[in-house]
């Protein structure tokens, strides 16, 4: 390779381009410019002109791994809050007179919570009774017979008049309707929980209040509203199960993750406070968007087991983390994840080309080809791309991914090693010009032509010129720039 033209330059900083071709003039102290290149990939790159001279030393660090049998989860993790299945929210319409609970109270289902004012329904009853009296005898006179004298003077009984009665009859019926629907409205303002449980919430005597009811459910919990009289109405109290084994948690899941989401899938569930982790599995998903700042989202009940230990206390709007294991493979083959690398279009490890390997070691960029020199077809082809010495490069078929571990589905057997090689760079700074450049290159490495890299093929480090070098891949080392 022939030797770089040097020509002045300024010496504030430059974002060199491929597009940066026409020639500057140099300036002393002299700026050595660097070529990234770019091979396989996509190459990235940053220029800083300084007063100062750096020399940098790559060393690869090799950890060995062992191949173990394990399982292996892939996981979904979303954050909710902790709600009872059971809640209830009782509303009335009047005045409340008289409260018989506090908040924290436990009630039983039928007890009584609240008292209404009735006096101005004690009057339309008593009001609504004289109107039945008035009904019932009304009826009760069409049903007598009728005595009629004839002109002899001769009497007779004539039955009562069918129309008459039916119409009497019409008049009670209505009347004692009335009387019965103010008879329950006077009982509903005597406020009841349906359930049993803790009370959460409750009004002081002496409030407005008005009160209907309806029954929603979301997942498997129910949300009640239980009111008195007619029409919506101000709420007086709300009633929760409190028991450990009746909570869920209820999330909203991004869409790139509920898709992986399915009814039963098993979860562990953080609490924000620490402590015991709780688990649990997924009930329901639901898919009726919601879309808030450009972010959509869905609903998810989880289902939650009760607490093993009987110190964690579950509090209702409480923040939790959930994971929750979407694939699981068990019994198989395993290794770390950071053992796993991409080498000509190909996913392995890198094992001791001797068949051996243990311990901890460093060395440098050079030494035997990807395949160990095996006269394969991939080895022709990457016989010049260097990997670390006493290594070869091989091919292995994976399976699911978990958060540490991977499966390997075929390639690797029980017991053998595999090294995981890093890399670290050291440099020293003395006083001179240079321009330092950071590569970073293809074949999940970085690097460039003096430039400092680690892992994959193309990496090298230096200072100035063409010097560098890298974990596998093209290394090579030529002065310049010091």
């Amino acid at each position: 390779m022939e030797p770089m033209n040097t020509e002045p330059m300024n010496t504030e900083p430059v974002q060199a381009t491929p597009a940066l071709r026409r020639r500057r003039r140099w300036v002393k102290p002299v700026a050595i410019a660097a070529v990234v290149v770019v091979i396989g990939g996509a190459a990235a790159y940053a220029v800083l002109a300084r007063q100062t001279n750096h020399a940098s030393t790559a060393q690869l660090q090799i950890r060995w791994v062992t191949v173990q049998r394990g399982t292996v989860a892939q996981t979904v993790s979303f954050s909710g809050t902790l709600q009872p299945k059971q809640e209830v929210t009782l509303t009335a319409n009047g005045t409340v007179t008289s409260v018989d609970v506090k908040v924290g109270d436990n009630v039983k289902a039928g007890q009584t919570i609240a008292q209404l004012d009735t006096s101005s329904l004690e009057t339309q009853l008593e009001a609504a009774k004289a109107q039945l009296a008035q009904a019932q005898a009304k009826l009760a006179q069409a049903e007598e017979p009728v005595t009629v004298q004839s002109g002899s003077g001769r009497s007779s009984t004539q039955a009562p008049d069918p129309n008459v009665v039916a119409q009497a009859q019409a008049g009670v019926e209505q009347a004692q309707a009335q009387v019965d629907q103010i008879e329950q409205e006077i009982a509903a303002c005597t406020v009841t929980s349906p359930i049993s449980g803790t009370v959460l919430d409750v009004v002081q005597p002496y409030s407005t209040a008005s009160s209907s009811s309806e029954t929603t459910s979301s997942g498997s919990s129910t949300r009640s509203s239980v009111s008195s009289g007619s029409g919506g109405g101000s709420e007086i109290a709300i009633i929760a199960n409190l028991n450990p084994d009746d909570f869920e948690v209820q999330a909203s899941v991004a869409q790139a993750d509920v898709t992986s989401l399915k009814t039963g899938q098993s979860c562990v569930i953080s609490l924000s406070t620490g402590g015991p982790t709780l688990t649990g599995k997924i009930e329901s998903v639901g898919y009726l968007p919601q879309t808030q700042s450009g972010v959509t989202t869905y609903p998810v009940v989880v289902d939650v087991n009760p607490p093993s230990d009987s110190s964690v206390k579950l509090l209702p709007g409480a923040s939790v983390s959930v994971t929750a294991t979407v694939a699981e493979a068990d019994n198989v083959l395993t290794l770390p994840v950071a053992a796993i690398t991409q080498f000509g279009g190909q996913t392995g490890v890198f094992v001791s080309s001797s068949g051996t390997g243990s311990g901890n070691g460093t060395g440098s960029s050079s030494g035997s080809d990807a395949y160990g020199g095996s006269s394969s077809a991939y080895a022709a082809r990457f016989r010049r791309m260097n990997i670390p010495a006493g290594l070869r490069f091989q091919p292995v078929t994976v399976g699911v991914y978990g958060n540490n571990t991977v499966e390997i589905k075929s390639g690797l057997t029980e017991g053998e090693q595999v090294a995981v090689v890093t890399q670290t760079v050291s440099s020293t700074t003395s006083t001179s010009g240079s321009t330092t450049r950071q590569g970073f290159g293809a074949f999940g490495g970085v690097g460039g032509f003096g430039g400092a890299g680690f892992g994959g093929a193309f990496g090298g480090t230096g200072t100035g010129g063409y010097r560098g070098t890298g974990t596998g891949g093209y290394s090579g080392s030529r002065g310049g720039g010091q």
